[in-house]
């Protein structure tokens, strides 16, 4: 049977010009969180971090590994204050994100250990990662610790702690100096979407459609 006999689409030149021959890649895309201390005006809670206070009493720590229970607990906790009382020794801003800001269980750098909690969500429609990292900054103030410069880590492989939809990111801040407490922080989250295989189309391919 010739051509001329088959009922064939009258978009089917343009489809076969464009599919013939065409090998189509997807690139993998990146998706990058940013997360940082200190949402809000000085003086006023923090509406992204909660927090678990662990003493009562400055300079106690906390004495063990923390439990799923402290997690849900600091998860569920009382809001973070952003700081509005900064100590003239400490750096006032983080020069890798200078957005973010001191904070502490109240305004007054009040000294006192505690465990935060900061949330963020992955999209779960499509939700699947070949590859994520974590960059970490932060200012600890800690007796004899260097509270006047920012400390790095970056290219923390998280790939097997994450998961789609919830996660939560904790910072435990430890008191030991009984003057002041506080920390400053800012963390990136940078994650590499799985690749689609390759799709290849060809003429043959598109005669094969269209029989």
């Amino acid at each position: 049977m010739s051509l001329a006999n088959r009922r064939i689409p009258a978009f089917f030149p343009l489809l076969a010009a464009a599919l013939c021959a065409i090998a189509v890649s997807a690139q993998a895309a990146t998706l990058t969180i940013n997360l940082r201390s200190g949402n809000a005006a000085p003086g006023n809670p923090d509406p992204l971090i909660r927090r678990l206070d662990l003493a009562t009493s400055c300079g106690v720590g906390y004495g063990s590994l923390f439990t799923a229970a402290d997690f849900a607990a600091a998860d569920a906790g009382p809001s973070a204050v952003v700081l509005s009382f900064i100590h003239p020794a400490w750096t006032r801003s983080l020069p890798c994100d200078p957005l973010a800001q001191w904070i502490g269980v109240a305004a007054d750098a009040t000294p006192l250990s505690a465990l935060y909690a900061m949330d963020f969500v992955l999209p779960p429609d499509g939700c699947c990662y070949q590859k994520a990292e974590l960059e970490f900054c932060w200012i600890p103030v800690v007796a004899g610790g260097n509270f006047t410069a920012q400390t790095t880590d970056g290219g923390l492989n998280i790939l097997p702690l994450i998961k789609c939809g919830k996660n939560t990111l904790y910072i435990y801040n430890r008191d030991i100096g009984c003057a002041v407490s506080g920390v400053n922080f800012s963390a990136r989250l940078i994650l590499d979407e799985c690749i689609t295989p390759a799709s290849v189309s060809s003429w043959g391919r598109v005669k094969a459609t269209y029989r």
